[in-house]
């Protein structure tokens, strides 16, 4: 039932089901548990969800800044970081975050706003990374276009 559901969704209607996702969470991870949590399934589940978040930022932009605020977590977190400094795709998507500016002109406020917070979230998840990297004694993490954490 809840798959028919989503499947005669509207393209739309899906994106605004997809922030609110992202939204609840971003609560959800900023909550002071989430980084005391060593369940294995919420884990799995934060995993998917930095990695699954990538393509949906693809499709739905706007999801960027609750994307990159759970990033900024959940590379705070032992096991998460771990994960993230061994994604090549989630790695690949905090520097794009963290360099990106907007193309164009004619920006509003809140879109500014907007991508200030995430380009601050993802300079702040690289920089936990780079940190947990250097603690774990890792060597240099390779970020790709010839960078290391």
């Amino acid at each position: 039932r809840g798959l028919q559901a989503l499947s005669a969704m509207s393209a739309q209607s899906f994106d605004t089901f997809l922030l609110e996702i992202f939204d609840v969470a971003a609560i959800l991870a900023s909550h002071p548990a989430f980084l005391s949590s060593v369940d294995v399934a919420d884990q799995h589940f934060w995993e998917a969800l930095l990695e699954r978040g990538v393509e949906s930022m693809q499709k739905t932009p706007a999801a960027a800044p609750a994307w990159s605020c759970i990033a900024a977590r959940a590379a705070q977190r032992p096991g998460l970081v771990q994960a993230m400094i061994e994604s090549n795709l989630v790695k690949r998507k905090l520097m794009e975050l963290a360099e990106g500016k907007p193309v164009g002109s004619g920006f509003s406020a809140d879109v500014f706003r907007s991508i200030e917070l995430q380009q601050d979230y993802a300079i702040v998840a690289l920089h936990a990374m780079a940190l947990a990297a250097e603690e774990t004694k890792l060597g240099p993490v390779a970020l790709g276009w010839g960078r290391q954490l």
